[in-house]
């Protein structure tokens, strides 16, 4: 049964039976099994990219295909996101990195606009205040540096984490992350 997405202006309908999807989305929809208990997200995310696809189409004249502008979209997304890892890259150490992915054991990590690594990991380690930290504690380091990241710099953030907990398991973490130009601070 079709499903609709509120807009800002009206509501417009959106068929998950489709058979037939057109470039990523069909992926995402149909070809590659979702573990969707693991990512309960799913929906949200998904109907949150054909709403954002329809918009860039052509308002229904469609000029442009749904896959020209998912690819557009991927290809911005991740050209931000590089150039925000490379601004965060060698300020952490490995002892540091280390404690953010012991915040969250797990191959998808659910960051939105507003999430906040320092939030995350005061949570983790049962820090109600930042003030509560001595200067030379670890964890008062951490979190000063954490503090600082802008919003960009957070996602990209917990997406070189989501990415070391999905690929780093054979391999020297530090050799994996520098697949993604993303070095740790020696110390």
């Amino acid at each position: 049964m079709p499903q609709a997405i509120k807009t800002p202006t009206s509501i417009k309908k959106v068929n998950r039976q489709s058979e037939k999807s057109e470039g990523l989305i069909g992926i995402i929809r149909n070809q590659e099994p979702l573990n969707e208990s693991a990512d309960y997200l799913h929906h949200k995310r998904l109907a949150k990219i054909e709403h954002g696809v329809h918009l860039r189409t052509g308002w229904g004249r469609r000029s442009v295909s749904k896959a020209l502008v998912i690819t557009q979209a991927s290809t911005r997304y991740f050209d931000l996101i590089e150039q925000a890892r490379r601004n965060i890259s060698d300020l952490f150490t490995h002892a540091e990195f280390a404690t953010m992915l012991s915040t969250t054991c797990s191959e998808i990590w659910d960051w939105r606009p507003g999430c906040s690594m320092a939030v995350v990991v005061a949570d983790s380690n049962g820090i109600d205040l930042y003030c509560e930290l001595t200067d030379e504690c670890d964890l008062h380091v951490l979190l000063k540096k954490l503090l600082q990241l802008d919003m960009l710099e957070n996602e990209a953030l917990f997406d070189i984490c989501e990415c070391a907990w999905r690929g780093a398991s054979n391999l020297d973490l530090e050799d994996y992350l520098e697949n993604f130009d993303f070095l740790l601070k020696a110390g």
